[in-house]
């Protein structure tokens, strides 16, 4: 039987992404071989604690095998020592490095679809300067949004700015929040910085989302469900990207060479609050239709059916439809049932067959084979990425 490592992991059990990390290496860990956790004190507790900071020759002193952290000025003398290292990246990827990211692209494309789905013609982004994976999301943000011939008016933050310099960036953010055409779709490169937005807006009598819709990302639960009002969010699948973490720093420290260096936690569907739980669409028909297309994404609903619950013909709602939104009514039936199903997928345990029978599919194979026209794959291949 193999004996277990010494596994170090400076991660931040307290925030959402990270956690969803630590459980997927918990589960991998309690499935292969238990490791021999070394946690060092996080910085909140330090504080508190009077224990000594984290560094390179304390952390040695543990005698770890491995290593998963957020990237620092450690990272580089750890990997130097020899000791096997998974790194969550702030900067660029280093072509000998091991990583753990996200799929940034995915995200920003995500956000743009999802703005663009509330009727809004105006949109922004706020992030942090200098910082690779924010950079990535507002890339995708732009080119989403470009194949309709919006626009993105940015503002950009340091990641970590002195307390001597808040006053100035606040003053600036709230100028920027301020001039931004109203009504907007604001995306924010994640939770934090989205709630320290919404509250700039609360501060300044913006009103969300009626002028600012706002989305953020990561969907951790205490940042979005506390702020005010409720933040929607992307979410990652963080559980299954920690776990394959665990796995690839396994590999390392028993000296073997993996097929991949880095692992990519996906995007997953909107979590949808009230940041941005708004139509801003002008005419009262589109308005309505594709109201009762989000109520019914839950059964198997036809174009006649949203125009029943309108006032015009179908060619006439299918015209407006298209110039308001951007596409189809056909296209937003499927794309609000795709999306309702990989809800079910990814949070519940429900079977494919059950599903199935929820949303009013004679069989299994009409649902499988409207999912992978959708969204790629099987519901199947779906739940197994994912999960």
């Amino acid at each position: 039987m193999r004996s277990s490592h010494r596994v170090a992991l400076l991660l931040d059990g307290a925030r959402g992404w990270d956690a969803g990390v630590l459980r997927g290496i918990a589960n991998y860990a309690n499935r292969h071989r238990p490791w021999k956790v070394l946690r060092p004190a996080v910085t909140y507790y330090q504080r508190f604690s009077g224990l000594a900071e984290v560094s390179v020759p304390t952390l040695l002193k543990h005698r770890p095998d491995g290593v998963i952290m957020h990237e620092s000025e450690m990272t580089r003398h750890l990997v130097r020592s020899g000791v096997p290292t998974i790194v969550v990246p702030i900067g660029s990827l280093e072509p000998d490095g091991f990583y753990i990211s996200c799929d940034n692209s995915g995200v920003g494309t995500m956000a743009g679809e999802h703005l663009m789905g509330q009727g809004l013609g105006h949109f922004g982004f706020v992030g942090f300067a200098n910082v690779r994976w924010s950079q990535l999301r507002l890339d995708a943000f732009r080119q989403c949004l470009a194949q309709r011939n919006h626009q993105v008016d940015v503002h950009l933050v340091p990641l970590a700015p002195s307390d001597s310099e808040q006053p100035r960036l606040h003053q600036s953010l709230t100028r920027w929040l301020g001039e931004l055409p109203k009504p907007t779709g604001v995306f924010v490169g994640n939770d934090d910085l989205a709630r320290a937005v919404a509250e700039l807006c609360q501060l300044n009598d913006i009103s969300i989302p009626d002028e600012v819709a706002l989305l953020g990302v990561d969907n951790d639960e205490l940042i979005c469900e506390l702020s005010g009002p409720p933040l929607s969010s992307i979410p990652f699948s963080t559980e299954r990207a920690g776990y394959d973490a665990a796995e690839l720093l396994d590999l390392l420290m028993d000296g073997q060479t993996p097929e991949t260096s880095c692992i990519e936690a996906a995007a997953l569907p909107v979590v949808v609050r009230r940041s941005t739980d708004r139509l801003a669409i002008e005419d009262p028909d589109v308005l309505k239709a594709l109201q009762f297309i989000r109520d019914n994404a839950s059964r198997i609903i036809q174009v006649g059916d949203v125009v029943k619950a309108t006032t015009l013909s179908q060619r006439t709602l299918h015209n407006r439809f298209k110039a308001a939104i951007g596409h189809s009514l056909v296209k937003e039936i499927n794309r609000q049932r795709a999306q309702y199903v990989a809800g079910l997928l990814t949070d519940t345990n429900q079977t494919i067959s059950r599903i199935a029978w929820k949303l009013g599919y004679r069989d299994d194979a009409h649902l499988v084979r409207f999912f992978r026209r959708e969204m790629g794959e099987s519901p199947g291949a779906y739940r197994r990425r994912l999960t």
